[in-house]
């Protein structure tokens, strides 16, 4: 006889399982074995165990926790990940079984608290895709902590949460007894996003150029794991070694394979050209994209200024992955080059990341020197470029500045430090990747 919930083999005649304690019946082996919040793989569910079972102190036997209906809760599909006291089984998910589709829309969850105490139940949710201090739409930023959701139900005396989600990362307390119990947890489900943004190929003060963009982006939120699961720095700190901190942030996803190729369509759609990789007009539409549609959003609070980290995430520093810096809609210097560069490599380009004082930007090489395509009388501010030498070959990555919200050309910052060009802190020409802060690091 084998346990529904773990899988184990017991004898025929037992009631309860010898290794979890479940209640069991008759049935057969099951195919594979399931690990509550462990991710299988990108495309199969994550399964949590929603039964914990614990011996009793002082008497024999088992206390078996069951879902509203007596049911013994099963691995629920919807949720891809989970960690915490959501991953250990303290608090269980299971979606409305009339969901049968985890890739569409919302979800329709009910959660569990499966703790053994007794006492009333305060539930809080909060979506890590959405900004800790969300801007009310006038002049503040108000703060977006825990809360219950639009439409929540509580049931069986508060143990239970029943409510309705979008596909996104999410954290969870019950405050019971003087104890509160936390976790975090990913839904599946389709994620849509809305771009329209104007591109202006010669220089933005020429209106009569401008070409106007609109693009439905659609993907599935379990492209974004990545994030969910990093457990690394994020940040430089006092570590010096920035090309393996960059690594992770910057690796090959789905997400933005499928964002480069809607955006390539577009591009073509709208003005007949084929993009060729290397192009400065093509990198100037992906790097105008970027800055016309991801803010840096700032605040100040009782004189002192809070930047997009803090507004964001709560945090001083936070290195975003490009997809978080998609679901937030924003992002600092950092995201916002980190979003940038993977999607010139995703169009072919050879592509960086440039680290230097206080800022960040991207970095891209063209088959042609930037600055010859703009039209004659167009001024930038800096100049900003760096030749790096590989084994005798040169690559020459020119600047990107992400964190304007209009189109500032490739090749340009505006940015200074301590009063000086950000190129005055960068060897122009080097052998090498940088060893410290200032300079291009490829990706």
């Amino acid at each position: 006889m084998y346990c529904r919930q773990c899988g184990s083999e017991n004898e025929d005649s037992a009631t309860f399982c010898t290794r979890c304690g479940a209640l069991i019946g008759s049935g057969t082996a099951p195919s594979h074995s399931v690990t509550a919040g462990k991710k299988v793989n990108r495309n199969a569910v994550i399964a949590i165990f929603a039964i914990i079972a614990l011996l009793s102190v002082g008497i024999a036997g088992f206390v078996i926790w069951t879902s509203p209906d007596g049911e013994p809760f099963t691995a629920d599909e919807h949720v891809l990940y989970a960690d915490g006291d959501v991953g250990s089984g303290y608090i269980s998910i299971i979606a409305d079984p009339s969901d049968t589709d985890p890739s569409d829309g919302s979800c329709t969850i009910i959660l569990t608290m499966n703790a053994k105490t007794l006492g009333d139940y305060s539930w809080g949710i909060r979506c890590l895709d959405q900004a800790l201090y969300a801007y009310d739409g006038v002049d503040t930023y108000e703060y977006a902590g825990h809360s219950m959701p639009d439409g929540a139900v509580l049931g069986d005396g508060g143990k239970t949460l029943t409510c309705t989600l979008d596909p996104g990362r999410y954290s969870v307390n019950v405050e019971v007894n003087g104890r509160t119990y936390s976790g975090t947890f990913v839904l599946q489900g389709e994620v849509v996003r809305n771009y329209s943004w104007t591109f202006y190929p010669t220089y933005s003060d020429d209106p009569t150029s401008s070409i106007e963009f609109d693009l439905e982006f659609i993907f599935q939120y379990g492209d974004c794991l990545a994030a969910a699961e990093y457990t690394g720095e994020r940040g430089i700190g006092d570590v010096r070694d920035i090309e393996d901190l960059i690594a992770p942030f910057v690796s090959e996803n789905e997400v933005i394979t499928e964002l480069e190729s809607r955006l390539d369509e577009l591009y073509y759609e709208e003005t007949g050209s084929i993009p060729v990789s290397g192009s400065y007009l093509y990198a100037s539409y992906i790097l105008a994209f970027v800055q016309e549609e991801f803010s840096y959003p700032t605040a100040d609070s009782d004189g002192e200024e809070w930047g997009p980290d803090e507004l964001l995430y709560g945090k001083s520093e936070y290195w975003a992955f490009p997809t978080e810096t998609i679901m937030q809609g924003a992002g600092d210097c950092e995201d916002t080059s980190f979003l940038c560069a993977v999607l010139f490599r995703a169009a072919g380009y050879d592509a960086a990341v440039a680290i230097v004082p206080g800022h960040a930007m991207a970095g891209v090489e063209l088959t042609a020197d930037p600055y010859s395509h703009l039209t004659p009388g167009y001024v930038g501010e800096y100049p900003i470029y760096q030749t790096l030498m590989f084994d005798g070959a040169s690559t020459t990555y020119y600047g990107c500045e992400t964190t304007t919200d209009s189109q500032y050309h490739i090749g340009y910052t505006s940015v200074e430090y301590n009063d000086n060009q950000l190129t005055d802190y960068m060897d122009i020409n080097r052998v090498g990747i940088p060893t410290g802060m200032d300079g291009f690091y490829p990706i």
